[in-house]
């Protein structure tokens, strides 16, 4: 019974992130969320440099 508590918990918690990463409305409930934003938003900056560096060394 414990074990299936435990399950029934940790199914609700990756569901919540599923929600956060589907639904940006949750954004300024959680500081996690916006930490994943950034996260993101760093990664799409570090891919626009490498293009941008690919595009010059090219040409």
């Amino acid at each position: 019974m414990a074990l299936l508590k435990v399950f029934l918990v940790r199914t609700m918690i990756s569901g919540i992130w599923i929600a956060q990463g589907v639904l940006p409305i949750m954004q300024d409930i959680t500081p996690s969320q916006r930490f994943h934003d950034s996260l993101a938003r760093n990664r799409t900056q570090c891919y626009q440099i490498k293009n941008y560096v690919r595009l010059n060394t090219y040409s």
